[in-house]
C-alpha cells in the first residue's frame, strides 16, 4: 500500500496512501463547485467548447481530471489541474486549503519550518475534526511528530515517487548515489524551493501558478466572440 511521509531528521512517520487519494477527491470535488454543473444537463454550458466533451456531469470531471488537454482562450492556455486547485483554494476553508496543498505538492517535498510545526499541527487537528483528514490513517503520529521539540523542518515525500532527502540532491550517476545529504537537501530547500514551504504568512492567500481558476476562464470566454474560441 502506498503511503504519504513526513520526514525529520531523525524520524519519519507515515499516512495511509488512500487518504492521499482521499485528499485529491476532496479537492477535486471542491474545486469543481465552481463550474456549477448539473446532474441532468450541461449541453448549454460554456466549458464545452473548449473541452471537447458533450455534457454529462460525469464525463466532464472525468475530462478535466484525468485528459492531458489543456484549455485555449484566444491566446492564454490554461492546465485543468491548476485551475482546478485555485477554484478550491478559492473556495474551500484552512482545512481545504491544506487538503489541496498536501495533494498537489506531497510528491515534491511540501514542507514546514521548525518554528511552524505547532501550526501545521493544529490545522491537521482541525481538518480532523470535520473529516478532512481521516482518524485512523496515521495522522495522530504525524501531530505528535509536529509537537515534538527540536526536531527540525519536516519535510513530505509520496511512497510511489522519489524520497525526502534524496528525491533534491544531486545525483552522482558514476557511483549511483546522490551526492550529499539531509543538511545539504535542507539548505537547498530554503534556497529554491520556499513556494512549497507551509507557513502562516501566506496560507489564507497562497495560489498555484499566477492564480487563475475556472472562472477566470468563464470571464476570459465572455469577453471573446465564440469564433474566436480555441477549443
Amino acid at each position: 500500500m502506498s503511503r504519504m511521509y513526513f520526514h525529520a531528521k531523525d524520524e519519519d512517520v507515515e499516512v495511509a496512501g488512500p487518504d492521499r487519494h482521499w485528499l485529491a477527491r476532496v479537492s477535486e470535488d471542491i474545486g469543481e463547485t465552481q463550474l456549477g454543473l448539473s446532474q441532468f444537463s450541461n449541453k448549454d454550458h460554456w466549458i464545452l467548447p473548449l473541452l471537447d466533451c458533450h455534457g454529462e456531469e460525469r464525463h466532464i470531471r472525468s475530462t478535466l481530471r484525468h485528459g492531458d488537454r489543456k484549455i485555449t482562450v484566444g491566446d492564454r492556455e490554461f492546465e485543468p489541474w491548476t485551475l482546478n486547485l485555485n477554484a478550491a483554494m478559492r473556495l474551500g476553508s484552512r482545512s481545504i486549503k491544506l487538503a489541496v496543498r498536501i495533494h498537489a505538492q506531497c510528491e515534491i517535498h511540501l514542507w514546514v519550518e521548525d518554528k511552524n510545526r505547532g501550526w501545521l499541527a493544529g490545522l491537521i487537528e482541525d481538518a480532523l475534526k470535520i473529516n478532512v483528514c481521516r482518524p485512523n490513517m496515521g495522522w495522530d503520529n504525524v501531530i505528535s511528530l509536529m509537537r515534538k521539540d527540536n526536531v527540525g523542518p519536516v519535510f513530505m515525500s509520496f511512497s510511489v515517487t522519489e524520497s525526502f532527502p534524496d528525491g533534491v540532491l544531486p545525483y552522482d550517476h558514476e557511483n549511483d548515489e546522490p551526492v550529499g545529504g539531509w543538511d545539504e537537501a535542507v539548505e537547498h530547500m530554503r534556497e529554491k524551493e520556499r513556494a512549497l514551504e507551509l507557513k502562516p504568512d501566506n496560507f489564507d492567500d497562497y495560489y498555484f501558478r499566477d492564480g487563475a481558476d475556472f472562472n477566470t476562464v468563464h470571464e476570459l470566454v465572455k469577453g471573446t466572440k465564440p469564433g474566436h474560441l480555441d477549443g
